[in-house]
């Protein structure tokens, strides 16, 4: 399940989720969830559950991270688990701006 798409603007933060499912389409929780970020520029972060702070599982089979949008351009993510689940995958993007986002 794709969890985002879109457009965001430069500054802000998105939510990223991903469900993990079986094969009767019931909520688990893989052994080992890697959520994998690529910049626009193309550099990639691994975030894996129970390592690292950012990864959440507020539930059963969700999965979540937020992450600021400090580049222009197109992100791509990817929600992964240890027996070959793929929950989520998809792209969003940061477009250029001539004005300067305000809350």
């Amino acid at each position: 399940m794709s969890s985002t798409t879109g457009i965001y603007c430069r500054g802000t933060s998105v939510e990223l989720w991903g469900e993990f499912r079986d094969h009767n389409n019931q909520l688990v929780d893989p052994t080992t969830v890697r959520i994998k970020i690529k910049t626009p520029v193309g550099v990639e972060t691994t975030y894996i559950n129970g390592v690292d702070p950012e990864v959440e599982n507020p539930r059963l089979g969700e999965y979540s991270i937020e992450i600021v949008l400090n580049e222009v351009g197109v992100w791509h993510y990817r929600f992964e688990g240890e027996e070959k689940f793929i929950a989520a995958e998809g792209t969003f993007k940061v477009p250029q701006s001539h004005f300067t986002f305000t809350p």
